[in-house]
């Protein structure tokens, strides 16, 4: 099942089982990483104070096991995050999410960015490799996916 939520809506339990997620990615991507205590009030409060911003929790018998976060920055539609559960990676959990992005979002923009850390190899094999998004040569590891190509992708 899947949720979506405006960081309004969503509960304290649902930030920490997803901080969780976002820790131990953090840790396994960058080996020697450490979460100060403050870092969990600013991330959430972060994403309180974007205008247009939204949650996709993925949920399995009400245990979060991924969550997908965006918004919207100068009328650009932004993919924050994608984190899944280190337990159920290679589920197809992530092409779920982005479904359900897809979904909410077809008929209201032509293209979706992210930003693609340089360092992290298992999003670049994903988001690069998989599911197409392309550098923009002029901004610094800037990521484009179109809509047209983000369906291609889901249908495959």
């Amino acid at each position: 099942m899947i949720e979506e939520l405006t960081p309004q809506e969503c509960s304290l339990e649902n930030f920490k089982r997803m901080h969780e997620i976002l820790i131990e990615n953090q840790c396994i991507t960058y080996p020697g990483f450490v979460d100060e205590p403050n870092n969990f009030n600013i991330w959430i409060n972060n994403m309180k104070n974007e205008k247009d911003y939204h949650i996709l929790l993925y949920k399995e018998t009400d245990e979060i096991k991924g969550f997908l976060n965006y918004g919207f920055i100068n009328e650009e539609n932004w993919i924050a995050e994608i984190q899944i559960d280190n337990k159920e990676k290679n589920k197809g959990i992530t092409k779920k999410l982005l479904k359900r992005f897809y979904n909410i979002n077809k008929n209201k923009i032509k293209e979706v960015y992210a930003f693609i850390n340089p360092n992290n190899n298992l999003s670049k094999e994903v988001f690069i490799n998989h599911v197409g998004f392309k550098k923009l040569d002029r901004y610094k590891n800037r990521y484009v996916l179109t809509i047209n190509d983000l369906k291609n992708y889901l249908e495959k």
